[in-house]
């Protein structure tokens, strides 16, 4: 037939159009469609007659037709497919024409993934990965179907004929040429992929010192990139149970180690354990300072180190990968290691215990984010850590592996890499297809050496074992008045009883006897002579070495530029585009959810009282603990702040109720919680705005480190009231743990953000602090209960009963939190204990930027983009500075426009001293904060205020002096800011382009060649383009209003015009008609700020048309 084919094997009718097969009885209604088939009824019923009447024996019943259950011939008269996917779970045969579709069908079919965890998986993790994706389902070359929807309309696998191919391929040279140009490119390409995928060794005239110096390609030439990099991955508990343990053990180790040094190790101990060489004097002792989740980071070299180890150490795995040979300590460390990790798998034992509050933490891992989610694990890991009181023996078998790595005689050697430890510090040099560099090796140098310290404090401990024993007075318990030691029954020390066999506790690692009468001082300088500073011919001598060498050739080599501006106002970092109108979007779009969140939700709606400015003074001298400001004698306010908002909301019915319980008169817990988790909301929102308003960025423990109130110890509060201003004052510096230096920084911040801080220290925080406080004692008083109940009380005799709010008493005894008053610290823990990290300010900057800027800025990339703004726009003088270090002791260089600083250090000069020691200690104010310079002081302000101007800020041009030019023009005349006239010269420029251009001809290249100037359209564009300052155009509808704001944009594209189109009907119009003519148009509305108040900032118009219709 001309439009049906009999398929005789399978016994169905082909629509040869639409080439799948058709059921008999449906056949008319299939041809009805005329899109596809233009033939009359008449035809089709003779048709279908013809059909049922031939002798063709064609099934009619679907339940009849049988699918191909093996591979067979492509049917000619079906659409063939190509590049498929076959399931291959349980005799699945389904067919899916792209990998998501089958990765879909076997998870909704099967209940199987490739990936069992979240978040980016591990080297070990893709393994398995590839290996289940072969298990699940296979590749397709061809497959085809017979009907197109509801049965057997699955698809089934068919090969190409062999005379039809064979055809093809004699028959057509073209194509046979073509694949074997296929074949030899293809050849080309896995041979350069080959090529790339193994590390060859250096040329000898590669000017690359650092890798000259390092020597790692000469090491490790031959092995691939990718199975170095496996080697040192994260092991998954469910494919390397062993390895898991070990990397936990390592870990745990880190952590209790730092802890010793923390809170055991004296300073002297301390000294002795940051020397580098033998007979160094140190000022400053070895710090233990990282948190939870910084520590993770340093550990992790070590960690690799392990892994390297234990995933190299198999018989089948040794030709493998890089050659090493452990000396006969090493071997047995290593072994009763691995032995005690093997012990703790097959005992189903564990060094990561499941807590309460890790069986929560595992229930919300669908939900929550991959970076929390790690930072809650180390919270939670760093929790189990301080309870712990001794090392576990897995933990204490790491240590002495670790100490046996390091503490290897150089003697025995004859070449560095024949050490274990640098053969696997080479492998922690390789990052994807290439070497880490002096940039990114000598900062994790920097953690193996400072766990490493760590390490030997520990051991230290571990084999002294002192005695921290002390009677009331304050004395050890083991001395006479004399201060001589005490002799313990059989004449042996306390020490030595400590560790003898019947007083220590069952352990699989057996911890050396102490040497009579030695301390942990002298145990920590033995080991670091022998096998810690340089000189010592050690594996960790190698490190120093490097480490200084890469530090020598980072600090000299300067870094890739990032940063690429696009005309006056576009900045291009690292593939964000970022304009400069949007980036003052963004902080008044934070700066607006601030004030909203502030007013509606943390003061409930209750209008604030009037801040009085001018009756505000400081004074910064003032040591008193708990002072700040607010408590000056200068404030004067008839407002209470600390029962302010009791008072606001004892006297609304709504809110009281909504408050406190009408039978009892207590507060309500949850809904005071409520309002708790949204002054968190409002933190870091302030904290954000301060980062971004007040100036210089600030690094993160910088601005998360500010106290609000003057501390005990006569450390002095960070914030301070200045001349109406609110400035906080930062005493730290990226180098002050190692170098104990301080850098004074002032920051200030701009009155609409100072106003609500103030509002916040004045009204809110109070009001919080009491509602903490109350909470813990309410806890405080239900633990006493709970671990020592009354049988005589009941649970009406409490404050508030536990199940006062719908929640379940319980009875279990939990481990109870010591009860903290108010802290002085701006940003504290929150009442759900959440310590603001620099990982939160981190996501929160992340989260608000995305949202008001349409770009996920970091703390690091938002300080790249700062500091190139200010440079673009602020001037020599005022930009910022990549680093604060940089920052002289007279605040600056000397440059043009200082003349001003060069004749005041003239001047101290003549005086015998220089203006930094002027400064400091000759004619000093009452009022001036310790440890700042006036002058310094004032060169921070001026910056904080010109970044206010420049954010658009309405407070900065009432609060901030006018500049005055030196040069030029008569002293004292005041100038624009340096990116006004840059904005005031491009501006002038597009005036004269347009008076210039010629408006027919514009006119006509923007809408078409035959348009025409109508009615007022040509006088009224020319009084625009003479720049009138009136102009008034009244005409009717759609006599072409909008070309007098259309045509100055098309022919001057940098400026800005806003239209005002009160009617909602003209408003899609009047976009399509701009888009129309390839000009830029957003269209803004209250409603929608957050997404395009960025584009279109209110402020900054250069010209404004009102539509009067």
């Amino acid at each position: 037939m001309e439009h049906l084919h009999y398929e005789e094997q399978h016994r169905v009718w082909i629509c040869i159009t639409c080439r799948h097969a058709v059921w008999p009885q449906e056949i008319v209604r299939h041809f009805r469609n005329k899109k596809k088939h233009d033939i009359p009824k008449v035809e089709q019923q003779q048709m279908r007659e013809k059909i049922l009447g031939a002798p063709y024996d064609a099934v009619d019943d679907p339940d009849e037709f049988i699918m191909p259950s093996q591979v067979i011939e492509a049917i000619p008269h079906l659409t063939l497919h190509e590049d498929g996917y076959r399931c291959c779970v349980e005799d699945c045969h389904t067919i899916r024409s792209s990998v998501v579709d089958i990765r879909k069908h076997c998870r909704t079919a099967h209940n199987q993934t490739i990936h069992r965890h979240r978040g980016k998986p591990t080297t070990a993790g893709r393994r398995a990965a590839s290996t289940r994706r072969d298990q699940m389902w296979r590749s397709v070359a061809r497959y085809q179907r017979f009907f197109a929807s509801r049965e057997h309309s699955q698809y089934f696998e068919v090969r190409l004929p062999a005379r039809t191919a064979h055809a093809a391929e004699a028959s057509d040279i073209d194509q046979r040429i073509n694949t074997e140009i296929a074949r030899i490119q293809g050849s080309s390409q896995r041979a350069k992929e080959e090529a790339d995928r193994n590390i060859e060794p250096g040329e000898v005239s590669d000017a690359n010192q650092w890798l000259e110096r390092a020597q790692f390609a000469k090491y490790l030439s031959g092995y691939e990139w990718e199975t170095l990099m496996a080697l040192i991955d994260r092991p998954e508990t469910e494919f390397e149970p062993v390895e898991y343990i070990m990397w936990k053990a390592m870990d745990g180790l880190g952590r209790f180690s730092q802890r010793t040094v923390r809170e055991k190790a004296g300073v002297f101990v301390r000294f002795e354990a940051v020397r580098s060489e033998k007979h160094q004097t140190r000022y400053q002792p070895l710090m233990a300072y990282q948190d939870e989740q910084s520590f993770s980071s340093y550990v992790r070299p070590w960690q690799q180190i392990i892994m390297f180890f234990a995933r190299t150490r198999t018989a089948e795995l040794r030709k493998e990968n890089p050659q090493y040979r452990f000396n006969r300590r090493q071997s047995q460390a290593w072994e009763q290691f691995v032995q005690v990790a093997e012990d703790i798998v097959e005992h189903n034992q564990t060094t990561d215990p499941v807590t309460p509050q890790r069986r929560q933490h595992r229930s919300r891992r669908r939900i929550i984010e991959d970076d929390e989610t790690d930072a809650e694990e180390d919270a939670i890991r760093a929790q189990s850590v301080e309870e712990q009181q001794e090392l576990e023996d897995v933990q204490r078998a790491c240590l002495q592996f670790c100490i046996a790595l390091m503490d290897c005689p150089a003697s025995t050697q004859h070449h560095e890499y024949e050490f274990a430890m640098v053969r696997a510090m080479a492998v922690l040099g390789v990052k994807t297809h290439g070497w880490k560099g002096p940039d990114q090796y000598p900062p994790l140098l920097f953690r193996v050496i400072k766990i490493a310290r760590f390490l030997v404090v520990q051991q230290a401990w571990e084999e002294v074992q002192p005695v921290d024993v002390w009677d009331d007075e304050g004395y050890r318990s083991d001395q006479d008045d004399d201060g001589e030691d005490h002799d313990v029954e059989n004449g042996s020390t306390e020490g030595e009883q400590r560790a003898s066999p019947s007083n220590s506790q069952d352990s699989a690692i057996d911890v050396p006897v102490p040497k009579a009468r030695q301390g942990v001082i002298e145990v920590v300088r033995d080991m670091m002579d022998r096998f810690m500073v340089r000189g010592s011919g050690s594996p960790m001598q190698w490190l120093l070495d490097l480490r200084t060498y890469g530090l020598k050739i980072h600090y000299n080599t300067t870094a890739p530029g990032s940063v690429r501006w696009s005309g006056a106002s576009q900045l291009t970092y690292k593939g964000m585009e970022i304009g400069m109108d949007a980036f003052r979007g963004f902080v008044h779009g934070l700066e607006g959810a601030a004030r909203t969140q502030l007013q509606a939700a943390v003061l409930m709606g209750h209008t604030p009282p009037v801040i009085p400015w001018q009756n505000m003074r400081d004074n910064p001298s003032e040591t008193e603990v708990r002072f700040n400001f607010l408590q000056s004698e200068q404030w004067v306010s008839s407002v209470d702040g600390g029962s302010w908002l009791w008072q606001q909301v004892q006297g609304n019915a709504e809110q009281r109720e909504q408050w406190f319980h009408a039978d009892s008169g207590h507060i309500r817990r949850r809904e005071t919680i409520e309002w708790m988790d949204m002054v968190e909301v409002f933190r870091m929102q302030m904290l954000l705005l301060m980062h971004i308003t007040g100036g210089q960025p600030a690094r993160a423990p910088e601005i998360l480190s500010i106290h609000h109130e003057n501390r005990s110890s006569q450390q002095l509060r960070n914030v301070f009231l200045e001349d109406g201003l609110i400035t906080f004052v930062t005493r730290y510096h990226k180098g002050y743990m190692m170098s104990g230096d301080v850098k004074i920084i002032h920051r200030y911040l701009p009155r609409e953000v100072g106003e609500m801080f103030v509002w916040y220290l004045w009204l809110v925080l109070p009001f919080y602090n009491d509602i903490d406080q109350h909470f813990q004692r309410e806890d405080e008083a239900r633990h006493q209960r709970v671990e020592h109940p009354d049988p005589n009380e009941t649970e009406e005799h409490g404050r508030i009963s536990p199940a006062a709010d719908g929640q379940e008493a319980t009875a279990t005894p939990q481990r109870h939190t010591p009860r903290r008053g108010p802290s002085t610290h701006l940003w504290p823990a929150s009442h759900r204990k959440q310590k603001m990290t620099s990982a939160r300010l981190r996501e929160g900057l992340k989260r608000y930027s995305r949202l008001y800027l349409g770009e996920a800025l970091t703390i690091a990339s938002y300080r790249e983009v700062a500091i190139a703004i200010s440079r673009q726009y602020m001037g020599r003088e005022s930009a910022f500075v990549t680093d604060l270090d940089q920052i002289g002791e007279e605040g600056g260089e000397d440059g043009e426009g200082s003349i001003g600083k060069r004749l005041q250090a003239i001047i101290d000069q003549q005086a015998g001293h220089t203006s930094h020691i002027a400064g400091m200690i000759y004619a000093r104010l009452v009022g001036e904060l310790q440890g700042s310079v006036a002058d310094v002081r004032q060169g921070f302000r001026k910056a904080s205020e010109m970044w206010h101007t420049w954010l658009g800020f309405a407070s900065a041009d009432r609060h901030s002096e006018p500049y005055r030019r030196v040069h030029g023009r008569k002293r004292g005349a005041p100038i624009e800011s340096p990116w006004q006239g840059i904005q005031q010269q491009a501006r002038r420029g597009r005036e004269t382009w347009l008076r210039q251009a010629p408006i027919e001809e514009e006119l006509q290249r923007m809408i078409g060649p035959d348009i025409r100037f109508r009615g007022i359209q040509e006088a009224a564009m020319r009084s625009i383009i003479r720049g009138d300052p009136r102009i008034v155009a009244v005409m009717p509808t759609g006599c072409g209003k909008s070309i007098l704001f259309q045509l100055p944009a098309f022919v001057t594209p940098g400026g800005l015009t806003i239209v005002v189109v009160p009617i909602t009907a003209l408003r899609a119009d009047m976009m399509q008609r701009c888009v129309a003519v390839n000009i830029v148009a957003y269209y803004n509305d209250r409603s929608e700020f957050s997404t395009v108040s960025a584009k279109i900032p209110a402020t900054l118009f250069s010209r404004f048309i009102a539509d009067p219709s």
